[in-house]
């Protein structure tokens, strides 16, 4: 296990991970939730949504052009205070919707591309089961910390310590990120229409990759949601979550230490 837990790459990589889920678990758990607390109609949550992942994907592409320029740590600065700004304002319920839409969907498409750019860089093959299942890991204890956190930041009326801890786990994690700074190539010679022919092609990588993030972002931001109405009771949904997240991190323990070599075959 030394080559997956000592070498300082991997090192950097699981603490990014660890306070990014920390930082990013308020929106990501509590988003849909603090705006539905506040009297928000669900249809006009799914359109806010709906709205931000589309400025994702539109603006995506910026990822590659800043990042191989500035490099990759600029990338997640800059997409972390973009994150900041979302947090302050569901903290504080001061809303500008257009603000909070477009910062969150900045956020994304500045972000999202930068694991799997970083980890193709420094992840050896061979180790890439591993490395996967360790990195999971440290999302869910992340996100299991931040959970209780915030649920008792928000019990006792503590925001402004929520908001404090929340730029804190991001300023951290923008400087594992520099630990492991560099600018990838630009080799995408292709236009924004370009990119988006591509995605309505049928049988693409491309389409494919935007159906499973279509998924991932129904369970992480609409079930925590229905969980909620269901409950009634925000400490109730807060301790939902945490034993959840403690289960899943119980049985991705169990079955990567069991069957490591079989996910380090990389399929």
């Amino acid at each position: 296990m030394k080559e997956y837990l000592c070498k300082k790459e991997y090192i950097y990589l699981y603490l990014g991970e660890f306070t990014f889920r920390f930082g990013n678990a308020l929106i990501d758990i509590f988003g849909t939730v603090m705006l539905y607390k506040t009297g928000m109609p669900i249809s006009l949550i799914l359109l806010i949504y709906g709205i931000r992942f589309g400025i994702m994907g539109a603006f995506s592409p910026l990822f590659i052009k800043i990042a191989s320029r500035y490099g990759i740590a600029f990338c997640r600065f800059l997409a972390n205070v973009c994150r900041v700004i979302s947090c302050y304002m569901l903290i504080t319920n001061k809303y500008n919707l257009f603000i909070f839409i477009v910062t969150m969907g900045l956020a994304g498409s500045l972000s999202n591309p930068i694991a799997n750019s970083i980890s193709a860089r420094y992840i050896d093959e061979k180790n890439r089961g591993k490395y996967n299942g360790i990195r999971t890991i440290s999302n869910i204890l992340g996100t299991a910390l931040a959970t209780t956190t915030i649920a008792m930041g928000i019990v006792t009326n503590n925001n402004i310590h929520i908001l404090i801890l929340v730029i804190i786990a991001f300023s951290l994690q923008v400087y594992f990120a520099k630990k492991l700074d560099y600018k990838p190539d630009n080799k995408y010679k292709g236009t924004y229409l370009d990119l988006f022919k591509d995605i309505i092609k049928l049988k693409t990588p491309a389409k494919k990759i935007c159906i499973a993030k279509a998924f991932d972002i129904i369970e992480r931001f609409f079930v925590p949601l229905y969980i909620y109405i269901a409950l009634n009771d925000f400490v109730a949904f807060s301790i939902v979550v945490i034993v959840s997240l403690i289960i899943q991190t119980i049985i991705l323990f169990v079955s990567r230490s069991m069957h490591g070599q079989e996910y380090d075959k990389n399929q």
